[in-house]
């Protein structure tokens, strides 16, 4: 999962969010969002995104995973 912000041009921040559900990491589900603020860290729609990443694993596998690892990218600019 990942935030884009464009604040100087005043354009609303986007989430890129992608999960794998393989153990190769072959096969994926992704998903981008925009953010209904500029600039906003948070994303306010994690709970979907998680909720119809685990949906897809389960009907790809059949169960739902035993962990989940989240990986972001916390730096930011100032």
């Amino acid at each position: 999962m990942d935030a884009f912000h464009e604040t100087k041009t005043n354009c609303q921040s986007v989430i890129g969010f992608v999960s794998t559900y393989n153990r190769s990491a072959t096969k994926y589900w992704s998903k981008a969002v925009v953010q209904p603020e500029i600039g906003q860290e948070m994303c306010l729609s994690l709970k979907m995104l998680m909720s119809k990443a685990l949906s897809q694993f389960r009907q790809m596998n059949g169960t739902y995973p035993e962990r989940v690892v989240l990986y972001r990218d916390g730096v930011g600019e100032g």
